[in-house]
């Protein structure tokens, strides 16, 4: 299934957790994503202001805040900069690696197996058109997974293969 538009994708991304009783966050309001937007000094592309409309990441709880498969989409206030993300202990990245001034344009938005890798949409203060998702392995951002985060809901949904292994071309 191939959806271009996002409200489309959006509601079928909504489908897809409800049918596995995952417990989804409130949506944001206008107000509170214009205020992230503001406190990160960017602007959000309109599908993933769609989904955050919609939906604020997985509700955290019991048993568990991921879908069927491991899956953790965060709410707003956890997104952050990769540059930020990457500091946390756990993370192990290096003061040099951490100093590529490309993270700062990445911001990670879910994680897959508490962490074992993390989805990041790239957001660029001069590029208010693009969502580009990119799979994200510690400081290293790997190739583009998907044109754009409607993209990114559609290889979701399906679980394609290129979520796990980013060069496949399926």
């Amino acid at each position: 299934m191939t959806t271009s538009n996002p409200t489309d994708a959006v509601a079928a991304l909504l489908r897809k957790w409800k049918s596995e009783d995952v417990r989804i966050g409130s949506p944001n309001s206008r107000k509170r994503i214009e205020e992230f937007e503001q406190a990160h000094q960017i602007k959000l592309a309109y599908d993933f202001t769609e989904y955050l409309f919609n939906a604020n990441g997985m509700e955290p709880g019991i048993p568990h805040d991921t879908d069927k498969n491991g899956y953790c989409f965060w709410p707003l206030e956890r997104i952050r900069s990769a540059t930020v993300e990457l500091r946390e202990p756990q993370m192990c990245a290096t003061e040099v690696e951490l100093a590529n001034p490309e993270l700062a344009e990445y911001f990670i938005f879910a994680d897959y197996l508490q962490w074992s890798w993390a989805f990041a949409i790239r957001i660029s203060e001069t590029n208010t058109d693009t969502s580009e998702v990119f799979r994200v392995d510690g400081p290293t951002i790997m190739p583009k997974l998907a044109s754009s985060f409607a993209e990114f809901i559609d290889l979701y949904i399906v679980d394609s293969v290129r979520l796990y292994n980013p060069a496949a071309n399926s």
